[in-house]
């Protein structure tokens, strides 16, 4: 794997929530021999033992449930130690989803038939909002009690822990749960992580404006996760798409201490992947 990122030209990376526990050895040496760097991880971290395989909600931080919540905590202490332990700066979480009925999966639907403008669609929004509310608190405590006993450790490491925006309307934080998680925890090792295909999707089912939340965290985020969409499938696609995301607007925001991580899905060739960054250091004069 390191091989063929630096035959590549890549030689700064991300670890991602699929990493097995049987390859952080050979990681953890190629960092050691500078053969490559290690920026970011993707919790959780390696993956979990009792796990055959990742994904970034195998616990959830904001879950109701204390068991659960407390096993979101201790994984992703272990992330933390393993950023530690091979030089990454920044660990990209999802906090979580409210416990509801789901309701995004209805929203896709009239999207598709095209009926996003309709009262039908803002019907079924506003009764998911008003039944959102109620479980949200809870989970939003719960979330706070997570990040109240993971900050010592991040401090202590200097490692930031950036809560990345999801494609759905369960996600946690809203921009307003995530504005009072700023406002509680003024602590700079607690970030925002911006994905543009989430926030594209989020734009085209109507729920908020691409870069309302960048412009709004965009002091407290810490990196960006890079891909592109036309529609609200999250399709990782190497940008740039017709009708996709407005990337020469989003120059604007782009900050030079940020981590830039494109996030291509599996099967993407080399070249697509190259042809992506050459577009973007174009655009976006890095």
């Amino acid at each position: 794997m390191i091989d063929a990122l630096n035959d590549a030209g890549f030689t700064n990376v991300e670890l991602g929530y699929d990493t097995l526990p049987h390859l952080v050895p050979g990681i953890e040496k190629a960092v050691a021999d500078k053969r490559i760097a290690v920026g970011s991880l993707h919790n959780f971290c390696p993956v979990p033992d009792m796990f055959s395989k990742g994904h970034p909600e195998l616990f959830s931080l904001a879950s109701p449930n204390d068991g659960e919540r407390q096993g979101a905590v201790h994984h992703t202490r272990q992330t933390i130690a393993f950023a530690a332990s091979v030089g990454a700066t920044v660990i990209i979480a999802h906090a979580g989803n409210v416990m509801m009925r789901r309701v995004t999966e209805k929203l896709a639907k009239l999207y598709n038939k095209e009926k996003v403008h309709t009262p039908r669609y803002d019907r079924l929004r506003a009764k998911a909002s008003a039944a959102r509310k109620i479980p949200a608190m809870a989970q939003f405590d719960a979330l706070c009690r997570s990040i109240e006993e993971l900050l010592p450790a991040l401090e202590e490491l200097q490692i930031k822990l950036a809560l990345e925006n999801l494609p759905s309307f369960e996600a946690m934080p809203t921009i307003e749960e995530q504005e009072s998680l700023f406002e509680k925890f003024p602590s700079r090792y607690l970030c925002y992580w911006h994905d543009f295909g989430h926030a594209q999707v989020m734009q085209n089912l109507r729920m908020a404006p691409h870069f309302h939340r960048l412009q709004r965290f965009h002091d407290r985020t810490a990196g960006v996760h890079i891909h592109d969409t036309a529609g609200i499938e999250d399709a990782h696609s190497m940008p740039p798409l017709a009708n996709g995301i407005h990337w020469e607007y989003a120059r604007k925001w782009i900050t030079p201490d940020w981590r830039l991580v494109l996030e291509p899905k599996p099967g993407t060739s080399t070249e697509e992947v190259q042809a992506a960054v050459h577009f973007l250091e174009n655009t976006w004069q890095l």
